[in-house]
């Protein structure tokens, strides 16, 4: 993971934390406030790892009564009806194997957003998107709105309208190349919200930039 890719992570996850009142807001210590955010991230990735061996214990079980129930079993003594599983059963048996892995692969990452905001650079650009998302976010949704005719800018899901929101004003506020970031953005909406809500704000993203808007 590079610098920036965490700096923009860390912010995303902190900007949940942000008071609405101006007068909080600079009272607010955006340091703390994002070690904050990493503490909540790596208690939702603990449960995350429980969940997964939640899944891989499901999973054991299934196969374990397939094994003790199957008809041909050597140790019954009577034939027994069994319903064997289909294919699709098994394959959604996988499916939770893989989801399994990653929330494990997703835990992981915790020690190294640690390790990144350590780092003075990319401690202070994370503090300043954070910083900029505050005081340009009215204006970056008044873009969204713009495009979005046909959707409530009040309707669109808070983690997807934060990503958008976000990536709108670093696009407009720091140097960097657009491409770059909005492929950062997308990664994020994958990873915490859905790859339909991926899709949804690159269409966002791309009438803006049609637009010349950003």
């Amino acid at each position: 993971m590079e610098k920036r890719s965490a700096a923009r992570e860390i912010a995303f996850l902190a900007c949940f934390q942000l008071p609405n009142n101006s007068l909080k807001l600079a009272m607010t210590d955006f340091d703390a406030l994002c070690l904050s955010s990493l503490r909540t991230l790596s208690d939702h990735c603990k449960d995350n790892v429980k969940s997964a061996e939640s899944f891989f214990l499901q999973v054991e079980r299934k196969i374990m009564d397939y094994q003790v129930n199957h008809a041909d079993n050597e140790q019954h003594t009577v034939p027994l009806s069994v319903m064997l599983p289909s294919t699709q059963e098994f394959l959604d048996e996988i499916n939770k194997c893989y989801e399994a892995l990653n929330l494990i692969d997703e835990s992981m990452q915790i020690p190294e957003l640690f390790w990144h905001y350590k780092d003075e650079q990319t401690k202070a650009f994370c503090l300043e998107l954070v910083s900029k998302y505050f005081e340009k976010k009215a204006e970056a949704e008044k873009l969204i709105q713009e495009v979005s005719q046909k959707w409530d800018i009040s309707r669109i899901r808070k983690v997807d309208k934060a990503l958008l929101t976000m990536c709108i004003i670093e696009i407009q506020n720091f140097p960097v190349d657009k491409q770059v970031a909005i492929s950062e953005f997308l990664n994020l909406a994958s990873k915490y919200s859905t790859d339909e809500s991926a899709k949804f704000i690159n269409g966002i993203i791309a009438d803006l930039i049609q637009n010349k808007l950003i």
